[in-house]
């Protein structure tokens, strides 16, 4: 492997090798190794995957050169998961705005200083449940189920204990309900949290909705207060388990008010062109990780209701977060305008939190798969047998002790283009690429640095601190400068 990349870095390397942007705005991928050629994404309509152990560069070769790539596409809304405490954002929210996009931070870990606080915005996490029964939709029930499922996730492999975690889910359902219906300002996470967490005034609530409720909320109301009043062993264990479920939002919570003084909504975002970037506590992710679920199930919902236009959603750490329905929907996100840029660790993680079965989906039915860097040999060695083998021709000397003479020979074989030893040490500056239709591609990472004309405007990194040495390489489409 060594010699194949001597032989076709140099040229690779060329700074002289500057390459102008197509007319359209899609996301670079890579640079060439044979001539320094800018290479991009296919289309800027299809969902990728891109995987990358630490150190690999999630943010400077991927979620930042996405942001900067689709910047000039002001019809185009942006929502990107800053999971690193505000890194992507204080790099890039004063440079959107420059050129005349709007911008806004969901901050609700405070994670950002003061000087970013005009940029900051307060959203409903729960908007879209809101706007579906203000708006009658049929598909209401549905939209509170997928929120029931991402407060308590389903495991891939534990059928027999379905039964403790759907009953939880009904009382998290019940309450969304009466909430959106006769509260709808109190109906956020916190409001939910407290809400559940008032045992006599939750019962009284299930009582008036059993006996006075509409449709939506009598039967189910009824069916809880059944099991309260003849059942309470299980009604506690039930209970004590949506109550759990909402921990991160109970009174005295990091997130109590999440939410609670919204000024504007997913779908009015989406509909106005906006940058949004949802800053997590890097500390946290993890536990945190079911707000930044509710709010991304938010966006693809405001965005399959139609009339948004197009989004992409920049998901960094998706194995933390809970992205079994967005998974699900990677089928038909396209037809509504959406993409998604899936953003792990490795296979394995997204495997640990979705399943086999559904990360072998999302690969299916995704455009480009990227590896920036291999987290383990596993999954090296997979991708080893799919870039395939190559045949190869070898020669041999040979001495005859008996007769003075030497004799020589060829021979064909076959062996992996790359094994997965080779995999795991390549370059820090290479990664492999998989286009559909196209095959694999083995080239030189696009960082942040090498995009003109943005590179000499990117705000300093603070947690890494300073800025990377502007080597701009390909000049990209850049929307018009804002008049100030």
């Amino acid at each position: 492997m060594s010699g194949l990349l001597q032989k076709l870095f140099p040229a690779g390397l060329n700074r002289k090798a500057r390459r102008g942007a197509s007319g359209d705005c899609r996301r670079i991928l890579g640079f060439s190794l044979e001539d320094g050629s800018p290479i991009f994404e296919p289309d800027s309509t299809s969902s990728s995957l891109i995987y990358a152990a630490a150190g690999g560069g999630k943010t400077t070769c991927v979620a930042v050169p996405e942001v900067l790539s689709m910047l000039a596409d002001t019809d185009r809304s942006l929502v990107v998961n800053d999971v690193k405490s505000g890194e992507i954002t204080a790099q890039l929210i004063r440079l959107c705005q420059s050129y005349g996009r709007k911008v806004a931070a969901l901050d609700d870990n405070s994670e950002l200083g003061d000087e970013f606080a005009p940029y900051c915005i307060s959203l409903n996490p729960l908007s879209n449940l809101i706007a579906a029964y203000q708006a009658k939709s049929s598909s209401l029930m549905l939209e509170i189920e997928n929120v029931s499922h991402i407060f308590i996730n389903e495991p891939k492999d534990d059928p027999k204990n379905t039964f403790w975690r759907q009953v939880p889910r009904e009382f998290l359902e019940l309450a969304i309900l009466i909430l959106i219906s006769r509260f709808p300002n109190l109906a956020t996470p916190g409001g939910v949290a407290a809400f559940l967490s008032d045992p006599q005034m939750w019962m009284s609530a299930v009582a008036t909705e059993a006996e006075e409720g509409a449709p939506l909320t009598r039967s189910r109301a009824m069916q809880i207060k059944e099991l309260h009043d003849n059942d309470p062993e299980h009604y506690s264990q039930h209970y004590l388990a949506a109550l759990s479920a909402l921990r991160i939002f109970a009174p005295g919570g990091p997130l109590q008010d999440a939410g609670a003084h919204a000024e504007i909504t997913h779908e009015q975002l989406l509909k106005e062109n906006y940058i949004v970037f949802l800053v997590q506590n890097q500390r946290n992710a993890a536990r945190l990780g079911i707000y930044y679920g509710l709010h991304f199930n938010a966006f693809t919902s405001a965005q399959m209701a139609g009339g948004c236009g197009r989004t992409d959603l920049v998901f960094d750490e998706a194995a933390n977060t809970p992205a079994r329905d967005m998974i699900e929907k990677v089928t038909i996100q396209r037809a509504f305008g959406l993409r998604t840029l899936f953003i792990a660790q490795s296979r394995s993680d997204m495997q640990r939190q979705n399943g086999d079965k559904l990360i072998a989906t999302l690969e299916d039915n995704v455009r480009v798969v990227q590896w920036l860097k291999f987290a383990n040999v596993e999954e090296a060695e997979r991708v080893s047998r799919a870039m395939g083998e190559r045949e190869t021709l070898s020669s041999s000397l040979n001495y005859n002790s008996g007769n003075p003479e030497f004799s020589g020979g060829l021979s064909t074989g076959r062996e992996r283009i790359f094994t997965a030893e080779e995999l795991m040490r390549l370059p820090p500056n290479c990664q492999v690429i998989y286009v559909s239709g196209v095959g694999f591609i083995v080239c030189e990472k696009a960082s942040q640095q090498h995009l003109a004309p943005y590179c000499h405007e990117i705000a300093p990194n603070p947690l890494e601190g300073g800025v990377l040495t502007p080597d701009p390489r390909v000049r990209i489409a850049a929307p018009p400068r804002r008049r100030t």
